[in-house]
């Protein structure tokens, strides 16, 4: 994509990463803000959601991140201050604004005759007047680095938050990932990408809130044999009574998601299925790369609500009852194992 040539006679362009919040949605949006303003734009960067004081110290290594914004972007798209929206690393529209206390009243993004978006999940809405898609892709940043920037632009800052979100996004390469990611990361390593401070940042170092609540999604998962799946299932009243909050919460999934989900011998998959607030529930979902057969988004989507992701990772967000949404769920699988 000639980015150049597309936003020409323009200035100002506003870049809202999606939620939730990962490596790959931080670092796409700094790579292409310092791009942009190296090409002479006026640029702001924005991440949907207000973040905890333990995400933005999770990531505050990452170069340039004072320059995210974080906060509902539904305030900022009420009205056309800017004229280019693009959007990152987000399949549907509900990642592009603080969703998560409600659905309602989502940004009407057609007062930007202008919307580019980037991304890889597997199936995309029809967000952008100009789309750049490959599903292929490992990151939104593979994307944007092999088809958007010129290589010379790469500096040890812009390679660093290449190679972090490019590893974020692969698990430090375990799922996900081709050839072609892997020279690209080479690349990166070359234009010096400091690849030891992501490693302890990101990997090597978990605070003692991360395997307390790991615990906790260890004790608490239930094991359906039948269908080759672990369940953690945390209605509104238990996250209460058990005092998990906002910022646990986020912890409890990541924990689950990646040191978790899918490690376990003969349960090549894993949900964490729970209600953030009364009615409102979020499902995640994690598969084995070599022992899981279903495709996830397309199983969540039969469940109902707003879906996306990959073959092997997924997320679900949807209103109703705890214990209806539940059945749905269970139903869903055992209908499409019944299918593989």
């Amino acid at each position: 994509m000639d980015l150049g040539k597309i936003l020409k006679n323009n200035r100002s362009i506003l870049i809202i990463a999606s939620r939730p919040l990962d490596l790959d949605c931080l670092g796409s949006g700094l790579i292409l803000k310092k791009y942009l303003e190296h090409l002479g734009k006026d640029v702001r960067l924005f991440f949907p959601k207000e973040m905890t004081k333990e995400e933005k110290k999770r990531h505050s290594w990452l170069p340039y991140f004072d320059e995210v914004e974080d906060q509902d972007t539904r305030e900022i798209l009420d009205r056309k201050n800017f004229e280019v929206l693009i959007l990152l690393d987000g399949a549907n529209l509900v990642q592009f604004y603080d969703s998560s206390k409600t659905l309602d009243n989502p940004p009407n993004l057609d007062i930007y005759d202008k919307r580019i978006h980037i991304d890889h999940h597997t199936k995309i809405e029809n967000l952008g007047t100009h789309t750049l898609h490959d599903p292929k892709a490992a990151a939104v940043a593979e994307i944007i680095l092999t088809k958007v920037i010129p290589e010379g632009f790469i500096d040890k800052d812009i390679a660093t938050l290449g190679y972090a979100a490019v590893a974020g996004d692969t698990g430090n390469f375990r799922w996900n990932f081709s050839p072609k990611t892997l020279q690209l990361a080479a690349r990166l390593l070359e234009r010096g990408a400091d690849t030891l401070l992501f490693l302890d940042k990101y990997f090597f170092s978990k605070t003692r809130t991360y395997f307390e609540i790991l615990a906790f999604a260890i004790e608490n998962t239930e094991y359906f044999d039948n269908l080759g799946t672990m369940i953690l299932f945390l209605p509104y009243e238990k996250l209460r009574a058990e005092g998990i909050g906002e910022t646990k919460l986020r912890e409890l999934e990541k924990a689950f998601n990646d040191g978790f989900s899918r490690l376990v011998e003969d349960y090549p998959r894993g949900f964490m299925l729970y209600e953030e607030f009364p009615g409102k529930i979020r499902c995640s979902a994690r598969g084995a790369s070599l022992r899981n057969k279903i495709n996830l988004p397309e199983l969540l989507a039969e469940v109902g609500g707003s879906s996306g992701g990959h073959f092997h990772a997924a997320g679900l967000q949807i209103e109703g009852d705890f214990e209806e949404v539940k059945k749905f769920l269970l139903t869903a699988l055992r209908k499409r194992l019944t299918r593989v």
